[in-house]
Order: C-alpha cells, then structure tokens, then sequence
C-alpha cells in the first residue's frame, strides 16, 4: 500500500508539470529538446549541398537546350536563308530527322528537370521555390509552342509543300518564332540559375 501511495504521488506531480509546467519542469523539457534539434538542424545543414547539387544538375539540362536553341538560330537559320528554295529544301530534307531527334530529346530533358526542379524544390521547402515554379511555367510555353505552330511548319519544309515564292517569308516567320521560344527557354535557365544563387 505505501508503495501504491509513492507511485500515485509520483505520477500524480508528473500530471500537474505537464498542465502546469514549474520552471523546474521546463528546464527539463528543454534540455531532452535541444539535442534533437541540434540534430535536426545538423541533418539539415548535410542535406543542403545535396539539394543544390541535384538542383545545379537538373538547371543544367534546361542550360544545354537553351543553347541549342539559340545556336540553331545564330548559326544554322541564317544559313537556311542564305540558300535558294531547292537547296534549302533539299538540306533540309536530308537532315530533318537528325534535327527532330535532337532538339526533341534537349526539349523533352530540359522540360522534364525544370519541372523535377520545381517538385524538388517545394517539397524541400526551397526558399526560391517561387521562381523555380516561374521556370518550370516558362517550360510548359515552349513546348506548347512545337506543336501549335513549329510542328506544322518544319513538317512543311521537310515535303518542300511551301511555294519557293512564300519560302522566304514563312522562314522569316519561322525565325521570329524560334527565337521568341528561344527567350522563353533563355528565361527559364536565368530563373533557375537566380534560384540558386
């Protein structure tokens, strides 16, 4: 019996600190605390290089498709409109396919990693996961852009069905249209690499 009474008495004062902490109790309560979140914050301090690395990566492939983009209109358009309408259709239909699996395989990548970035990001809590998300919005323009109109177009060139009189208008359209897709990719890759600053 004396026993039962140590043990309710016991139980019972640990009842009352819990409803009315002394600061005794408090102390207590402090000093289990504090290691575990020294531990947390060093768990997360070790997992942040990590996160930044897995984001740098997926930024990276976002960086390659903005360059091809721009290459292919610094340097491979200019010479499209440098050639006569046969010679252009028949480069062009020559290397249609080696263009197409290139430039979808860079679209689809880059598309795919902003987006990861963007889920990465927001599941981490990512302070710029704002601008991730903006990045991952300007990626979803882009490659709505291929089939609303470069699809249509490119598949065009490739049957030579425009006439050679309409040739140099539609390829300047066709310009303009690419290097408005190639500021929006530009966009993307400067909105991730800012977030990761």
């Amino acid at each position: 019996m004396p026993r039962r009474k140590r043990w309710c008495g016991i139980f019972s004062k640990r009842f009352v600190e819990l409803l009315v902490p002394t600061p005794s109790s408090l102390a207590r309560r402090e000093l289990a605390i504090e290691p575990l979140l020294e531990s947390g914050h060093a768990q997360a301090d070790r997992s942040r290089p990590r996160l930044m690395e897995s984001l740098l990566l997926l930024a990276a492939a976002q960086g390659v498709f903005a360059g091809s983009m721009l290459t292919e209109g610094a340097v491979l358009v200019p010479h499209w409109r440098s050639l006569s309408p046969a010679e252009f259709f028949a480069y062009y239909r020559a290397n249609d396919r080696r263009l197409f699996r290139w430039f979808a395989a860079a679209t689809a990548a880059a598309a795919l990693a902003t987006w990861a970035a963007a889920a990465l990001a927001w599941a981490t809590s990512h302070s710029e996961r704002g601008l991730i998300a903006f990045a991952a919005l300007l990626s979803l323009v882009y490659v709505a852009m291929f089939p609303l109109y470069f699809a249509r177009a490119n598949a065009s060139f490739s049957a030579a069905s425009v006439p050679e009189a309409r040739l140099p208008e539609e390829l300047a359209r066709w310009h303009q249209l690419h290097w408005l897709r190639s500021a929006i990719a530009a966009a993307a890759f400067g909105a991730l690499l800012l977030a990761l600053d």
